[in-house]
């Protein structure tokens, strides 16, 4: 969905794989050290990325992007690209949740 997304404004999409231990890192620079509620800022470390896509949002703030992602994504369920995503990486999202796909 986010490759897809890039595709229109023209951004270049790559792929980087992190873990939930670097992932503050990969977006902020700085390596932490979490403890209960506090953080501990260890050192820099380099940025390799500007969103995490394990889920997908768009900031509410931005209102030129936000429209731009309802274009993108209402043309992604009328075209049938959505439900081909879903599809393909929940293939049984269907069988509980019929009604939100119809």
């Amino acid at each position: 969905m986010v490759r897809l997304f890039a595709q229109g404004p023209g951004v270049e999409y790559q792929y980087v794989k992190t873990s939930w231990k670097d992932v503050i890192g990969d977006l902020t620079g700085n390596k932490i050290n979490p403890n209960g509620d506090y953080i501990k800022i260890l050192g820099e470390v380099p940025v390799r990325g500007d969103s995490i896509a394990n889920g997908f949002c768009v900031c509410q703030d931005v209102p030129q992007l936000k429209d731009a992602f309802e274009r993108f994504f209402h043309r992604c369920k009328r075209d049938g690209t959505y439900q081909w995503l879903v599809k393909k990486c929940y293939p049984t999202v269907f069988s509980y949740y019929s009604e939100f796909f119809n």
